[in-house]
């Protein structure tokens, strides 16, 4: 052998060793061989063998690059002697298209150390030629030319933010990997391309919230590059892929679904997957400062996702912090000053030092360096592509910093004039920046808006309040924002505008919002979780935007606008959304089952819970290379609730042209009512009414001795009264039903008394859901001769709804209780002796019990269908935090829960008496949704629902239900008749002795027709 074969020989088995061990010392003595091989063959070997000495040199420089072991010093050395071996006319076939390969590879790896695009330009340059040059039957060199010209169009595309070349390099990765053999490591790379180049795609597309197949693509395609990995020995990805890489594709994947679509078990995966990426890429590796920075903007994302209101919560959120920090901190320490993402990485440092300030405003030191690097990000990124994020950013922290001069316990960062003035600069600088259709250019207006309303609130110049309103209008009307955006801004300033007694701006933004949460609670998009916590977001919308139209003296407006606001996360299932409003019945069958069936899979996956916030860090960028960077099961509940909310979205869509949103038919109800009356009760900080319908049209009489307070307070005292059940309870509530007829029910009667109603409908409103109104009055008192007690009870007979529209639904059906009945009995014979004293109601032939042990989930679900009358004499139980949980106990330790009673549909229920403890209480947390058990029933189709308020004496219920049961057999209605056994429970409580009050009798109402 001679001595070149030798040398080349050594190089040739150093190259194949470090692609095994990934060693770094191996690193440099492979090059060091390739390069002795490279000197030797010059002056002494042919010219195929310069050309493996060149091949070997560059390739092992390629992969130290990937590695971490290789500087830009290396990587021009490789791209010269590879381009020598690619245009060489002594290059044998095989190396000159595995030349070509690793020059592509070279070219893209300077231009992730430079950000120079004409390093791009050259591969498809490169790329081009080569494919015009090679052989028929040269397939594998075809798809491996396509593979990387894809790949520097999707760089290209991110570099030039150019949406159509980006949906070109997708699709031609695509169709690489069809032609590319599974189970290869190529296929793993093309895989994890081809997920970064539609994640890509679908982000500079600007991505519509409802191509929810689209986004779940973009999961699909990362989640098959992490199985492909997964199969592999990692030995032979080496080569090909850096470490890490599929994992990082998903974790981005994933936070792009939750960004758009708030769905918490993508961010808890998420994390998962990059902290798994992490432990795959070795120290000095040049991919882990973007590992790093993913898993500090995953921890922001945790940070925002907490409701750090309940217990622990504010130290597991300040953890969360701190990781970020500390990533973040590592990733930029260890980037290269002259990356071109640093901007970006040194703005999301900034965003995360301000979210641990505004967690703890004594932590000024975190305002100081959020300042500081917020600063530098925006010099760094002056005319490039990743300018907006910094300058998003700094526009938040100066604002943040002349809100902190004012702060009483900390010393002022900054001066307030020279705060105000640098904030003011940064906002017009960005607005001067951004197109005006840009989406971040609401972001800036909301910005504008806050800072403008803080100067006013200082200063009380009309002019600044003027601009903060303009700033807010600006930002809710911007087409092209975010929905969270807009919303938040409309909300925001539609309540400035309603404390300074501008009520056309007020309405017109408070509406806006309404429209604006409509579309982000659509549940053919989000899961359960992620609409709940939207709806928590804008807490108290409907009777703020309720109370600006009543200010602006536009009742039915106020009426209907309360309406629409409230119910919305069981308005799709009740069929009372606005876009499946007018689907055929069929059809919306159809659409319910899909929401609920979406629903259950959502609750059974248990997933933690998100509270949606603000705007998380920008994420990182994705190196569309087979060099860069998630694990999973991607079957089970989470598709399948994704899959229900396709087939829902479908049902909508075939029927768009009949779709168009509608508010309640007020003269339509009205006139249905008879001499009925509807009470919708509202209550804010700024007033409390009554909206009174009847068949005479709307009136607001208002109740100025209500407050919120007194709300809350009543509510609290209920609670604790119905819990602890003593002597100061009795008391406590019959000072509450007091209060309740002297600051509310007497006015509204005193106002319908003209009209002569003998039936009022409640339709309540926050904590006025957790109150018993039908129990207000004195009923210790004697009334004077000839005069009607001072009591709801004694004047007329009670229902309650959640919404007009569930109302007017209600009085559509058929509502006379009469047909098969069905008793569901799961307490011993003795215990149920008294309940089923109407026995010819629940026998054979058209009755049916299920008693004691045969009162399984199973069998009750299977017994509905059919069942006029259903009466449930059981236990029940209600989560006043997460009320869907709320169930029904049945024998042997089965229970029925909310949503399997809401999905059903039952067209022949008419009755549902629900004799068990809290079936009609929603806790505080959803009290405008009306979610409980007793309102399960009537989704499930009963006109009409017997339930209670708090836990309920067995006595007491039966004697009810026995009185409710004879009453119908006269002819009574659902309603009069448990008015009327309600009074006799009083009368006989009153005659006993040991009379409990309110506690006995009150917890019984009616709800529905």
């Amino acid at each position: 052998m001679s001595q070149v074969d030798a040398l080349l020989d050594r190089a040739r088995t150093l190259f194949t060793r470090y692609v095994r061990d990934a060693d770094p010392r191996t690193f440099r003595t492979a090059r060091l061989a390739a390069f002795t091989a490279e000197g030797a063959t010059r002056f002494a070997g042919i010219p195929s063998q310069l050309a493996e000495a060149q091949w070997l040199y560059g390739h092992v420089c390629l992969i130290g690059s990937q590695r971490g072991h290789a500087d830009t010093d290396a990587l021009t050395k490789a791209e010269q002697r590879l381009r020598q071996v690619a245009e060489g006319t002594a290059t044998p076939p095989h190396l000159r298209s595995t030349a070509v390969d690793a020059l592509a590879g070279v070219l893209l790896a300077r231009h992730e150390h430079t950000g120079n695009p004409s390093h791009l330009r050259d591969i498809q340059t490169i790329i081009t030629r080569a494919l015009d040059t090679l052989p028929d039957g040269a397939d594998t060199d075809r798809v491996t030319f396509h593979s990387h010209l894809g790949v520097a169009e999707t760089a290209l595309a991110r570099s030039t933010n150019d949406a159509a070349l980006a949906v070109a390099a997708a699709r031609r990765l695509h169709e690489a990997l069809a032609l590319t053999p599974q189970g290869t490591p190529e296929f793993t790379a093309m895989a994890t391309q081809a997920a970064n180049a539609a994640s890509l795609a679908a982000q500079l597309r600007g991505l519509d919230p409802g191509e929810r197949d689209t986004i779940d693509t973009l999961v699909a395609d990362a989640r098959r590059a992490v199985a492909a990995a997964e199969r592999l020995d990692p030995a032979d990805t080496l080569d090909v892929l850096a470490p890490g890489a599929p994992y990082l594709h998903l974790c981005n994947a994933l936070c792009q679904r939750f960004d758009t679509h708030r769905e918490r078990e993508d961010l808890t995966e998420a994390e998962q997957q990059i902290s798994h990426a992490l432990t795959l890429v070795p120290e000095g590796n040049t991919a882990r400062p973007a590992y790093l920075m993913t898993r500090g903007s995953v921890a922001v994302r945790r940070h925002l996702s907490l409701d750090t209101h309940t217990e622990g919560s504010r130290e597991e959120a300040a953890a969360h912090l701190d990781q970020a920090v500390t990533d973040l901190q590592e990733s930029v320490r260890l980037l290269p000053t002259t990356a071109p993402e640093r901007p970006q990485y040194l703005g999301n440092l900034a965003r995360a030092h301000q979210l641990r300030y505004q967690h703890d405003l004594l932590r000024t030191d975190d305002l100081r360096e959020a300042i500081r690097w917020a600063e530098t990000a925006v010099t760094d990124s002056r005319g490039t592509a990743g300018a907006t994020a910094p300058l998003l950013n700094l526009c938040a922290v100066r604002v943040l910093t002349y809100q902190q001069t004012f702060h009483p316990f900390t010393r002022a960062v900054s001066p307030p004039q020279t705060a105000l003035t640098d904030a003011k600069e940064s906002i017009a600088h960005a607005l001067r920046e951004l197109p005006d259709d840009h989406p971040a250019t609401a972001n800036i207006h909301l910005i504008h808006g806050q800072l403008c309303e803080e100067v006013s609130r200082r200063t009380s110049h009309q002019a600044d309040l003027d601009t903060a309103l303009d700033a807010y209008t600006l930002a809710a009307r911007h087409t092209t924002g975010s929905l969270l955006i807009r919303g938040t801004a409309a909300e925001t300033g539609g309540l400035l505008a309603h404390r300074h007694g501008h009520n056309d701006t007020a309405t017109t933004l408070l509406t806006l919002a309404v429209e604006l949460l409509e579309a982000m609670t659509e549940p053919t998009l989000l899961g359960w979780h992620s609409r709940a916590d939207h709806i928590e977001q804008f807490h108290g919308l409907a009777a703020q935007a309720c109370t600006a139209h009543l200010q602006a003296g536009r009742p039915e407006d106020a009426l209907t606008i309360l309406d629409r606001a409230r119910s919305m996360l069981l308005a799709p299932a009740w069929g009372l959304a606005s876009r499946a409003t007018g689907l055929p019945e069929k059809e919306l069958r159809l659409y319910r089952e899909a929401v609920w069936s979406s629903f259950r899979a959502d609750q059974a996956a248990e997933a933690e819970h998100v509270t949606l916030t603000p705007r998380p860090l920008d994420p990182p960028p994705s190196h569309p290379h087979p060099t860069e960077p998630t694990t999973t099961n991607p079957g089970g509940t989470h598709t399948d609730a994704r899959e229900h909310r396709r087939a829902a979205s479908r049902i909508l869509a075939a029927h768009k042209a009949r779709l168009a949103p509608t508010d309640i038919d007020l003269k339509a109800l009205s006139s249905h009512l008879g001499t009925d009356a509807v009470i919708a009760l509202n209550v804010t900080a700024l007033r409390a009414d009554a909206l009174i319908l009847t068949n005479e049209g709307v009136d607001a009489l208002s109740l100025p001795r209500l407050t919120p307070d007194d709300i809350e307070t009543y509510a609290t005292r209920l609670q604790t009264a119905t819990a602890a059940r003593d002597e100061e309870s009795l008391d406590a509530l019959d000072d509450i039903t007091r209060r309740l007829w002297d600051d509310l029910a007497a006015p509204v009667l005193q106002r319908l008394a003209p009209l002569g109603p003998d039936r009022v409908h409640w339709v309540p409103s926050g904590p006025l859901c957790l109150l018993p109104l039908h129990a207000a009055g004195h009923h210790g008192a004697a009334p004077a001769t000839g005069t009607t007690p001072d009591t709801v009870l004694d004047r007329v007979v009670s229902s309650y709804s959640a919404t007009l529209r569930a109302l007017a639904r209600d009085l559509a059906r058929p509502t006379e209780p009469v047909g098969p009945a069905l008793l569901v009995a799961p307490g011993t014979a003795g215990r149920m002796g008294p309940v089923t004293a109407p026995a010819p109601l629940f026998d054979e032939p058209h009755g049916l019990r299920l008693p004691e042990t045969q009162a399984v989930t199973d069998t009750v679900l299977a017994a509905l269908p059919g069942r006029a009358v259903v009466h449930f004499a059981c236990h029940g139980t209600s989560d006043a935090t997460n009320p869907v949980t709320s169930a029904l106990h049945l024998a042997g330790g089965d229970w029925l829960p909310f949503y399997s009673v809401a999905r059903t549909d039952l067209g022949a229920a008419r009755l549902a008496f629900l004799a068990a403890c809290e079936t009609a209480l929603s806790g505080d947390r959803f009290a405008d949704e009306a979610l409980n058990m007793a309102s399960a029933f009537q989704l499930a189709g009963f006109p009409h629902v017997i339930g209670t308020l708090w836990k309920v004496y067995g006595e007491a219920t039966d004697s009810v239900a026995r009185t409710v049961y004879a009453e119908i057999a006269d002819g009574a209605t659902p309603a009069l008749a448990l008015h009327r056994a309600v009074i006799e429970l009083r009368a006989a409580q009153a005659d006993s002795g040991a009379d409990l009050g309110p506690l006995a009798w009150a917890p019984f109402l009616h709800l529905g027709a």
